[in-house]
């Protein structure tokens, strides 16, 4: 990253806006984050849940308008990136108990809607590619107390435990990298190439002590059934909601072996509507689908019709 993405809010600048924050005063808030944030501070919306808690609100750096997920965010909202995941996912963690595992974390974005969503979930949010990570570390610090309830790894998930190559496209000037990827042909174009160590789902999840986990999330550039591979002692157990990212690439033979042998169903994620009951392959309308375990489409289907999408079955 260069260094103007670098650049934050720190010691007691940061505590007196984040103080500000907690104890709602907003208004107050928003301000201090602009004045000794430059104008680079987004703070977005969770909606209250069922029993009429306050709106909660997460931050994240704009990075000069170079963080895609947080300037999606800043024109459009809690929508306004990848719909209708984000309010999507604030319902799935409140239904589905158990920790928000977020594989391929990027800039923290996921992983703090989630926490932010419900105050007593734990987040496992993973990460391999350390520039991204640094910047992730500065979004957790804009967002005490949630941060706390998030652990970040410094690893990539995938179906072996030990080290692979990460594949680092050509950078587009300086908008925060979103594509490296271990699947070397994810890109056409390789700026770099470097060593990250891997862990299977299974191995941290034992190593643990097998913690409940509700919701799993896996956007990582082409490698989500590797992902999937690594995690099935975890997904038989546990019977988490899988919320994948599916490229054209996509091993699809592969993710829908695994669906029908754990026994879930998939459904298309499209910006008005979830679609249902359609083979596991690419969509142009729908980049991310879930998994679904039996018993849980009759949640999903009301957090569809919550959210004012259709359902299509």
């Amino acid at each position: 990253m260069r260094r103007r993405l670098a650049s934050g809010l720190s010691g007691s600048r940061l505590w007196s806006a984040n103080a500000a924050d907690i104890f709602g005063f907003r208004v107050a808030a928003d301000k201090l984050y602009q004045v000794f944030g430059g104008g680079d501070i987004l703070a977005i919306a969770i909606p209250a849940d069922a029993v009429g808690r306050q709106v909660r609100r997460f931050k994240m750096y704009r990075m000069h308008g170079n963080d895609q997920g947080a300037e999606a965010m800043a024109k459009g909202g809690l929508n306004g990136f990848e719909p209708p995941l984000p309010p999507l996912l604030v319902e799935l963690v409140r239904a589905f108990t158990g920790a928000f595992v977020d594989a391929g974390a990027n800039t923290g974005l996921y992983s703090l809607v989630a926490a932010c969503a419900r105050t007593t979930l734990l987040v496992h949010a993973f990460e391999p590619f350390p520039p991204v990570v640094h910047l992730m570390r500065r979004n957790l610090a804009l967002n005490i107390p949630y941060s706390k309830r998030i652990s970040l790894n410094a690893v990539g998930l995938s179906d072996t435990d030990g080290t692979s190559k990460l594949y680092v496209p050509t950078p587009t000037a300086e908008v925060v990298e979103t594509s490296a990827s271990m699947d070397g042909q994810f890109k056409s174009s390789i700026d770099s190439v470097i060593d990250v160590p891997t862990q299977r789902l299974d191995t941290w999840w034992k190593s643990h002590g097998l913690p409940a986990v509700g919701v799993l999330k896996i956007d990582t550039e082409g490698t989500e059934h590797a992902v999937l591979a690594g995690a099935v002692e975890l997904i038989r157990r546990e019977r988490p909601v899988v919320v994948y990212e599916l490229l054209p690439r996509a091993h699809t033979d592969e993710i829908a072996t695994l669906a029908a042998e754990f026994g879930y169903s998939d459904m298309r994620l499209r910006p008005t509507a979830v679609v249902s009951g359609q083979p596991i392959e690419f969509d142009p309308e729908a980049w991310n689908h879930i998994l679904v375990p039996s018993g849980g489409r009759a949640t999903v289907e009301a957090i569809a019709l919550k959210l004012g999408l259709a359902w299509v079955a």
